[in-house]
């Protein structure tokens, strides 16, 4: 996947990991999102991902503003991003930071037929 985002090729697609140290003090991830530049001023949230013991330590809003904050940083005027059904504890987030829905869609995907939701922030919106 991170290859077929390029991350490493194009200086404007960034990868963020969250760590949080376990009781001897070494590093453990508990998180990580992506940002992909997808041109004509689009930018594409990818892989937003908290583990479940690290949900309602702010580790989702820190890796948003991260993202946020990089596209920016590049000029984007919007980002957006593919998720689907099931997912309150995201779904609450992406709300949270005003993303809307702007697509939905029945797709076939690896497991079967599934549905993708697309949601949309305008940059020049946020906070």
């Amino acid at each position: 996947m991170i290859d077929e985002a390029r991350v490493g090729h194009d200086p404007a697609h960034r990868v963020w990991f969250a760590e949080k140290k376990t009781p001897k003090g070494d590093p453990d991830t508990v998180g990580c999102v992506a940002l992909i530049d997808r041109g004509d001023g689009r930018g594409q949230l990818r892989w937003l991902i908290v583990l479940p013991d690290a949900r309602g330590l702010g580790v989702g809003v820190s890796l948003m503003d991260a993202v946020l904050d990089r596209a920016q940083a590049l000029g984007l005027q919007q980002v957006f991003l593919l998720t689907a059904p099931g997912l309150p504890e995201s779904m609450g987030l992406y709300h949270r930071y005003g993303f809307v829905i702007t697509r939905e869609a029945g797709v076939l995907q690896w497991h079967g037929d599934g549905h993708d939701i697309e949601m949309t922030l305008a940059l020049d919106t946020r906070r």
